[in-house]
């Protein structure tokens, strides 16, 4: 939940980041870099959309180890050590 939090501020920056070196105040384009306020959108859409499959993979990824937590607590351990120490 912590991971889907830290890249929600992520995402939530990179979008100010945007909207502000973009040029796009209030509804008027900058003209001199004719980027507009259609394809400012467009890209938050998109970063919207790859943000939400993203975070709907991860849910799954926790059911998941939830589940087999209580399956096979030993193996499981297994994997969230293997995780925290070879993915970093």
């Amino acid at each position: 939940m912590r991971k889907i939090l830290e890249g929600l501020g992520v995402f939530a920056v990179f979008v100010l980041f945007l909207f502000f070196a973009g040029g796009v105040y209030v509804g008027t384009k900058y003209t001199d870099n004719k980027i507009g306020l259609d394809s400012l959108q467009h890209k938050v859409d998109s970063l919207h959309d790859e943000n939400f499959v993203n975070s709907v993979e991860l849910g799954r990824w926790e059911v998941t180890m939830d589940w087999y937590r209580e399956e096979n607590p030993k193996e499981a351990k297994k994997i969230e050590d293997w995780r925290s120490h070879n993915t970093e």
